[in-house]
């Protein structure tokens, strides 16, 4: 199997050292904020034109600790869970999505299982589910 080019690779809301480890396209949660969910939604989908689908990646502790604390390193400042939502409604709009998967969720951490019903919402969404957000 090829190697996935730099360029190819677009980071949104991972942490700054695993977003410099790999390089390619990155937007952290404060870059996100200063640019905005529409902004930053319609460059992704720019980036995506021309492929023919695309594999997502989520990972439950890019969003803060307050939506998802059922996480092995939770990181204060991250994604809200209604930001997170916005950008999986995205992704089901761009139509190119093909596969997915859902990583750093950790049982052992979560309360209530809010972790879990959180990424389980964020899935539907991503999958074009449009039923109304959950209350933060």
């Amino acid at each position: 199997m090829a190697a996935t080019p730099k360029r190819a690779v677009r980071l949104i809301g991972a942490p700054v050292d695993l977003a410099n480890g790999i390089g390619g396209a990155y937007l952290g949660p404060s870059a996100l904020r200063r640019t905005g969910l529409a902004v930053a939604g319609e460059a992704l989908i720019r980036a995506l034109d021309g492929t023919d689908g695309f594999h997502l990646n989520i990972d439950m502790d890019a969003l803060d600790p307050e939506a998802a604390p059922g996480v092995s390193y939770p990181v204060p400042g991250g994604l809200t869970f209604g930001e997170a939502r916005v950008l999986m409604q995205g992704v089901a709009l761009s139509g190119g999505l093909r596969s997915l998967d859902l990583g750093e969720l950790n049982p052992l951490c979560d309360t209530g299982n809010r972790t879990a019903r959180a990424a389980a919402e964020l899935i539907a969404a991503a999958f074009g589910e449009t039923t109304p957000p959950r209350p933060q």
